[in-house]
């Protein structure tokens, strides 16, 4: 290879100092309200004077009344004696609703005979019925104190590993979880596991789904019997609740009688047990069991309330529908058509249940919901909303066998009912660290943890901000017609213009909640300060060699994400590029001879189907507003010399929001070559400053051109890409022979310099000889891209090489001039122009740019003389 120049001189990259600034993230923890019964210091409290009796013979004391409520209210202003505040509060409140009451507060006979009325106890119930202005935080806000889960083995996962192995079968499995949710003693030992944060379960809505599969025909009479008081409400003779408590007894007679717990309420009528009492409105009833009535009295007329004026007139609204009325369908659960909520001791951490009311069906049937007596006003309430979303969720008949296959749909838009009829009270904010600590899994794995689906509802919360709160009733809507709830979710979207592929990155951007993205989301909107795990969150520190890299082995499967973190070490990481190689092909290849430059190759569309790919940058100290969308773009390069390429962290947001079970990329999304991340090299990227001095030998003389103060101007963008110029189009043909490549590195132009050339050379001898005298000093200033380093060649013999295809323009070459004065001959002037130039090839050994990035060097030597050969 020949060179134009036997002399190369110096480089020296322009370096520019850059401090970087740290940012401190402020979480504000609010504080968790508990709530004190009774009315406040000022209130006007009204105090009956006269009360009916409960029974003959049983007249109330009504002068201790207004003593208690003295005290009650004395006690109320001083922190010391809140408790007993509380407790008296309870007790006057046990007294009006349940001693005093001729039937407001729960009669002795729980008949439903034109129903009951709450009691006006002087317990507080919402002024405007809990109305999004004040949110139900008059019960306490702050999440869900249940522990977390421990990772230790359930009931339900060692009842599920035993059918496994066949040590039990399906039948008896289901029996089992029946038991566990409502902690049966005949449960064996070995399948009672560690169910600690376990708040609900779904054994009901499993032995629905597996009749409904095998068809009721098929399964022995002796099984059914099993299953059936299971779904027997509890105040119902023959209940699941009988059958633990044997000793209860029958209501409507004048004398007490025992209750046969063996009564088959799913062949024939079976009475109320008078163990039970009840307050009723419009639409619900509530029960709770006599001997628990000086506490649950009160708290049932709260739930009266709370459904009544808030929770059923919220969700029905917005639903369009109610839940399914039992009255005339025989059902077990039958009385009188009204919704029967019952506050049961449920075992450990449940919180609540919606049962069906029957074996035969598992969609579009009516339900009762148990609430655990156990949990505190504010989590009461919030549970309350949860269970009549499911009641309303299981009036649905959807297109698949059960509602219980849209599995993660069902529980996250029943935690998001919480946040929707109660904004403030932030129940539901435990949840959402389980869905955003395994965000790797999709969001319909029927094998995450136990509360990720209840976490899950962070996805009907994003589009609740995105569409309004319509969008959860018509995603349900939605399942009337499609079987599979990614597909009901997709559909639902497509009628408000967009689909689940265009909103699952932006719902992926947003959980990051970290940084500035952390200020301006729907997680902040709502006070949500959990954040998703990392894959990695590595610090890029240049090797020795100048030339490095970080990868980011992506594997996702559908409906899931991944965040990976780079952070830049050194400030020896000057010139990056950004490598999408999860919609593209990405790989080192040599397609000019010259060595590896990384290549992409466009992918089918069903190789990319679903794939997205966002780069979150922090510039200078300072996060951007939002990631940049790099889905449609082979990559980005930056300089990390320049301000405003300073980019000192990357956290890269990987998605995979396929949701057809027949494309490829729906159980993983993978890259095809080399996986997605950042080369790395220390190469400078800036202004590049020398000189060069480049010296031909003639026959006695020599030409020399020396240029200084050379600067090397980047001709292409070295600051970080801005949020919103996400390329939209997918840039290339499908198939290798369109791969296409970044180039080696940054492209330069001279943008000032002073060449100095000169020509003296002296030919022939004695009386016969000619002498050539020339030179010249002239500007080489020019904006033509001439010189391409290479700042992002991955390893090979292009790396830490340069093109240099010449540093004279043509132009002025051409217009070198000298004089030729011969002996006895008049001086001519010879325009001959000069072959004096640069010309290096990126894989030439003898010019490299330096270990350091920051200086090239090299020299050369000319085979030829093209004047005189």
């Amino acid at each position: 290879m020949s060179f134009g120049a036997n002399g190369l001189k110096q480089l020296t990259a322009t370096d520019s100092v850059s401090s970087t600034l740290t940012c401190s993230q402020q979480v504000m923890v609010e504080p968790l309200v508990h709530y004190l019964m009774g009315p406040p210091a000022d209130a006007n409290v009204g105090v009956p004077t006269s009360v009916t009796p409960r029974a003959a013979g049983e007249p109330c004391a009504e002068a201790s009344l207004p003593s208690c409520y003295a005290r009650a209210r004395e006690n109320k202003s001083s922190r010391a004696m809140q408790a007993r505040s509380q407790f008296c509060w309870s007790i006057c409140a046990a007294l009006l609703l349940g001693a005093c009451s001729s039937g407001g507060g729960g009669s002795s006979n729980p008949t439903l005979d034109g129903g009951t009325t709450p009691a006006d106890s002087g317990t507080p119930a919402p002024s405007d019925g809990g109305t999004p202005a004040d949110g139900g935080d008059q019960f306490g806000s702050g999440p869900d104190p249940v522990p977390d889960p421990t990772g230790n083995p359930t009931s339900y996962n060692l009842i599920d590993a035993a059918q496994t192995a066949g040590t039990i079968s399906e039948e008896q499995a289901l029996l089992y979880k029946l038991y566990v949710g409502f902690a049966d003693p005949a449960l064996p030992a070995a399948y009672q596991g560690d169910d600690t944060g376990i708040i609900e379960v779904d054994g009901h809505e499993q032995v629905v789904a597996y009749l409904d599969r095998v068809g009721l025909a098929n399964v022995p009479a002796a099984t059914l019997d099993s299953f059936w008081p299971f779904f027997v409400p509890a105040y119902y003779q023959g209940s699941w609740w009988h059958q633990l408590h044997p000793a209860a007894q029958l209501a409507g007679g004048a004398v007490p009688a025992a209750a046969n717990p063996n009564c088959r309420a799913w062949e024939s009528s079976c009475p109320l047990l008078a163990d039970w009492k009840n307050v009723a409105g419009t639409h619900v009833v509530v029960w709770y069991l006599t001997a628990n009535e000086i506490v649950d009295a009160p708290r049932a007329n709260i739930l009266l309330q709370e459904f009544e004026n808030t929770i059923w007139p919220k969700l029905t609204t917005l639903m369009g529908r109610t839940p399914l009325s039992d009255a005339g369908t025989g059902l077990v659960s039958e009385t009188d058509g009204r919704l029967d909520i019952l506050l049961v001791d449920l075992p450990k951490n449940m919180e609540g249940q919606t049962a069906t009311s029957t074996l035969g069906k598992c969609k579009a049937v009516p339900a009762h919901i148990y609430l655990n007596r156990n949990l505190g006003y504010q989590g009461m309430i919030a549970q309350a909303a949860h269970e009549f979303m499911h009641a309303i969720e299981f009036s649905y008949d959807v297109a698949s066998s059960c509602v219980k296959d849209y599995y993660t749909t069902l529980e996250a838009t029943a935690v998001w009912a919480t946040n929707y009829v109660y904004p403030t009270n932030d129940w539901e904010h435990k949840y959402a660290k389980s869905y955003l600590g395994n965000i790797a899994l999709a969001y319909d794995d029927k094998g995450a943890p136990p509360l990720f689906r209840y976490g899950a509802y962070l996805l009907p919360l994003f589009l609740e901000s995105r569409f309004g709160s319509a969008i959860v009733k018509e995603i349900w809507d939605k399942t009337l017609v499609y079987s599979g709830e990614l597909i009901a979710i997709d559909s639902a979207l497509g009628g408000r213009g967009s689909s689940f592929s265009q909103e699952w990155p932006r719902f992926v951007a947003a959980n990051w909640n970290r940084d500035a993205i952390a200020g301006n989301n729907y997680l902040h909107l709502d006070r949500v300060a959990d954040v998703p795990g990392l894959e990695s969150d590595d610090t890029f520190q240049m090797p020795a060699a100048g030339l490095g890299s970080l990868t980011n082995p992506v594997s996702l499967p559908h409906a899931s994400s991944a965040y990976y973190r780079v952070t830049f070490g050194d400030a020896a990481s000057r010139s990056v590029l950004v490598v999408n190689g999860l919609s593209f092909m990405a790989d080192a290849l040599d397609l000019t001879g010259s060595g590896n430059m990384m290549t992409f190759t466009g992918l089918e569309v069903v190789q990319r189907s679903g794939a997205s790919m966002q780069a979150y940058l922090k510039v200078n100290g300072a996060w951007q507003s939002a990631p940049l969308d790099i889905s449609n773009a082979m990559g980005f390069m930056f300089c990390r010399d320049d301000p405003a390429g300073n980019v000192e962290q990357i956290v890269f947001m990987y998605g995979n929001a396929e949701i057809s079970t027949t494309l490829p990329n729906y159980p993983a999304l993978v890259p095809r070559a080399k996986p997605p991340g950042v080369l790395v090299t220390n190469i400078g990227c800036r202004d590049w400053t020398g000189s060069l001095s480049m010296t031909k030998p003639l026959h006695s003389g020599q030409e020399t051109l020396t240029v200084s103060n050379i600067v090397l101007k980047n001709q292409l963008p070295t600051a970080a890409p801005l949020p919103g110029s996400d390329p939209t189009t997918y840039p290339l043909p499908v198939g290798t022979t369109n791969q296409i490549s970044l180039g080696f590195g940054f492209v330069y132009a001279n943008a000032s310099g002073t060449a100095v050339w000169s020509y003296n050379d002296t030919t022939g001898s004695g009386s016969s000889t000619c002498t050539y005298a020339g030179g010249k000093t002239f500007s080489i200033a020019s904006t033509t891209p001439k010189y391409q380093f290479s700042n992002w060649t991955p390893p090979g013999t292009a790396a830490h090489g340069v093109n240099l295809l010449g540093v004279l323009d043509a132009t002025l070459s051409s217009q070198l001039s000298y004089v030729e004065t011969c002996t006895g001959s008049p001086a001519t002037t010879v325009i001959a122009g000069t072959q004096l130039d640069v010309a290096v090839l990126i894989f030439d050994p003898a010019t490299r740019i330096s270990t350091t990035g920051l200086s090239l060097s090299g020299t050369g030597a000319q085979t030829t003389d093209p004047l005189h050969a």
